[in-house]
């Protein structure tokens, strides 16, 4: 593009920036990382888990652009019967829900041999530091405070999946 507004390009969810004229070893480069970028065919199954219907739509809405399938749940109770029926590949969950919060539901997917290896991505509007520690350490992959950009969360994503593999 023209533009010269990286940011805004960010936002819309451009995964690289170059300004012309392209260096076309650069461009290459990042042709090559954004196909490496791509899900299995069929794309991988990812399990959204937020009390805030917005958020959902936003995530799914961003793995749907980028070749997921994508089941929704809305607190940690739902999430726990959607893991067991839909089997989904990934989880991304929000750590501050009614009935049951996000670390009880690591706890208790962790816990299980069925589940244990389920990535789990955190994303929460909680501020990093006690809350980022206790989620990685039982059991999250990767941990993302809203808002977050739709490049970082993707490659976070794919570093989770490619890490359990």
């Amino acid at each position: 593009s023209i533009v010269d507004d990286v940011e805004k390009g960010y936002r819309l969810g451009a995964y690289e920036y170059h300004q012309k004229p392209l260096n076309r070893a650069k461009f290459m480069e990042s042709v090559g990382r954004l196909l490496g970028k791509i899900p299995k065919e069929g794309g991988h199954k990812v399990l959204v888990v937020d009390d805030d219907s917005r958020i959902v739509e936003a995530v799914e809405k961003m793995l749907t652009d980028e070749g997921f399938d994508t089941v929704a749940a809305y607190n940690g109770e739902e999430a726990l019967e959607k893991v067991e029926s839909e089997k989904p590949d990934m989880l991304v969950l929000d750590l501050k829900m009614p009935k049951l919060d996000g670390y009880e539901v690591i706890k208790r997917l962790k816990a299980r041999d069925e589940t244990e290896d389920l990535p789990i991505v955190v994303i929460t509007a909680s501020e990093l530091g006690k809350s980022r520690k206790k989620s990685m350490i039982l059991g999250a992959q990767e941990y993302f405070t809203k808002p977050f950009s739709k490049k970082e969360f993707i490659e976070g994503l794919k570093r989770a999946l490619k890490n359990s593999a």
